[in-house]
């Protein structure tokens, strides 16, 4: 019986600890570069700086992240769609450097779409940019999100 408890509370911490996920160090938040599959990515900053310099900021909003935000959601808020999340993406490359990680506090610029979509550079380097997240998307196993993307990227 001395011999059990010892042995059930070793055994409880080693599930505890397999159980654990470790969070992200302070050099990889950002960087863009492992996607959710454990995949290599692109750096999604060197698209932003290929294909934000014709966004247009004129009539932008500015927006506070809140928790549960997401870029598709705020897209979707905004737009009506969440897969013009690359958008919001363009126009915010100092600040967001993952789709995925954005936090509550942030202040981010929200472009105007039909102000991007009229612009036929923006709208050329929207469309490119939708491309290239779409392979991001799809490395990070969400095939259907890329599917999406690419259908709005081709209607463009």
């Amino acid at each position: 019986m001395n011999k059990t408890l010892p042995i059930i509370m070793c055994l409880a911490i080693m599930v505890i600890l397999a159980s654990c996920e470790s969070a992200p160090s302070a050099a990889s938040q950002g960087s863009g570069t492992v996607g959710a599959t454990g995949a290599t990515v692109p750096i999604v900053a060197n698209a932003q700086a290929r294909y934000s310099r014709n966004v247009v900021l004129t009539d932008s909003q500015r927006y506070t992240v809140v928790r549960g935000d997401t870029l598709t959601r705020i897209s979707r808020a905004r737009y009506n769609n969440g897969y013009y999340y690359p958008l919001i993406l363009m126009a915010n490359g100092d600040l967001i450097r993952d789709p995925d990680r954005i936090l509550p506090g942030m202040v981010i610029t929200i472009p105007n779409l039909q102000r991007n979509l009229n612009n036929a550079a923006a709208r050329a380097d929207l469309r490119a940019f939708i491309l290239e997240m779409s392979l991001l998307e799809e490395q990070r196993g969400r095939a259907r999100t890329a599917t999406q993307m690419r259908t709005l990227a081709r209607s463009l």
